[in-house]
């Protein structure tokens, strides 16, 4: 996730903040998403949290995820995932 450049989180730095989470919506995958903050060159620490909208969306409407919250948060237009899912879906999203 590209929301902050990295000058301005060396203000964030200055002020005192250490850590930026993003956790509301997350990220899928969350490997992709740890190796663009690395190639970033955070200054800060970093977290991300799983996006279960992403992983059902993967699951019940074939959308791939691709770390990116513009287009996580796009998908939610979307009713392909918002149906109720069999039990093997719901195993199957949820790994």
């Amino acid at each position: 996730m590209r929301n902050c450049s990295a000058a301005g989180q060396r203000l964030q730095a200055m002020d005192g903040v250490t850590t930026a989470l993003d956790l509301e919506a997350g990220l899928m995958p969350i490997g992709r998403a740890y190796a663009a903050a690395a190639a970033d060159g955070r200054p800060l620490h970093y977290g991300f949290s799983a996006s279960w909208g992403g992983a059902r969306a993967q699951v019940l409407a074939g959308i791939q995820p691709d770390a990116q919250i513009g287009s996580g948060l796009a998908v939610l237009g979307n009713r392909a995932w918002q149906s109720s899912c069999t039990y093997r879906e719901l195993a199957e999203w949820l790994a």
